[in-house]
């Protein structure tokens, strides 16, 4: 129990010594906390300011097949509603325009629309395909169980709230040619059967397959969303995201001052081997001070 409180006793005389050194060399920790506050500073400085946009999209509403259902509009309810069950379901359609936008086929059908490549727009200018290739490479997609967020960052907040909208209008479009050229397809093969069966229960089926893939070619006509719906945006936040300004600022302080005491602790840990031969030593201030010293000395003899 003594060897207990005494130990407790020692750590606090430990812990008060180290403080009151860290206080003896505060001017040393005030001049490498500023040092990183100055780097900080200037990183943003030099850092382009940057805006998100946001654009909030979810999957396109259907209708129930089944009889008393209604319907809540969309491409794919009007299928439904006239008793189609050909293309891509509603949930691969959404998946398929995820992971399709962020192509760089897809990045070509943008620019041969849009003509993104080499046009200003705004303060932005995309100078070549894989820039713009990897602009839609930095979309930030978050889902959540309803709805899925699509965002970017951008110096420009009328260009990222654009680029955005084409984004999602094109890509629908491009989903939407993949269901018709695969609905294409099939009927092609539909009718080469057909050409060649001579069963007439079989002719009937088929038959009445191409009567269900003319009719879903031809819904597929309307202009209404096909494989995501736009709930809202797109939005640009009214103050820069980035860089952040005040959260890079704490970091440069709080790793300013850590450093600082680490620093002092190594130069404890070096000096206490000289302390304890007898020799004399500097702390990191002392040292400092010395060097201002001999700076200002050789700037003045140099000047006389």
């Amino acid at each position: 129990m003594t060897n207990d409180v005494a130990s407790d006793d020692d750590n606090k005389v430990t812990a008060i010594g180290f403080l009151v050194k860290v206080w003896d060399e505060r001017l040393f920790v005030g001049i490498v906390t500023a040092i990183f506050l100055i780097a900080v500073e200037a990183y943003i400085i030099y850092t382009p300011t940057r805006y998100t946009a946001t654009l909030l999209v979810g999957h396109v509403t259907s209708v129930d097949s089944t009889p008393g259902a209604s319907s809540s509009g969309g491409l794919s309810g009007t299928i439904a509603l006239i008793g189609l069950g050909t293309g891509f379901s509603n949930d691969t359609k959404f998946n398929l325009f995820l992971t399709l936008v962020k192509t760089e086929n897809f990045a070509r059908r943008l620019d041969a629309k849009y003509h993104y490549v080499g046009r200003k727009h705004g303060e932005t200018t995309i100078p070549s395909l894989a820039a713009l290739t990897g602009t839609l490479g930095g979309l930030i997609i978050l889902n959540a169980s309803d709805t899925t967020t699509v965002s970017m960052q951008s110096p420009d907040r009328a260009f990222a709230k654009e680029f955005l909208l084409d984004v999602y209008h094109e890509g629908n479009m491009a989903v939407r040619s993949i269901d018709v050229e695969r609905a294409r397809k099939f009927t092609d093969f539909i009718e080469n059967r057909f050409r060649s069966e001579s069963s007439r229960p079989m002719l009937d089926a088929m038959g009445s397959l191409l009567v269900n893939q003319e009719r879903f070619l031809m819904v597929t006509s309307v202009d209404l969303p096909y494989a995501v719906q736009l709930l809202d945006g797109p939005t640009a936040s009214a103050t820069p995201t980035s860089p952040r300004k005040r959260l890079l600022q704490m970091i440069g302080l709080t790793v300013g001052v850590a450093f600082s005491i680490f620093l002092i602790l190594v130069w404890e840990a070096v000096t206490s081997e000289r302390r304890g031969r007898g020799l004399s030593t500097r702390g990191p201030t002392q040292w400092l001070r010395s060097l201002g010293k001999r700076l200002t000395g050789g700037s003045r003899r140099k000047m006389a």
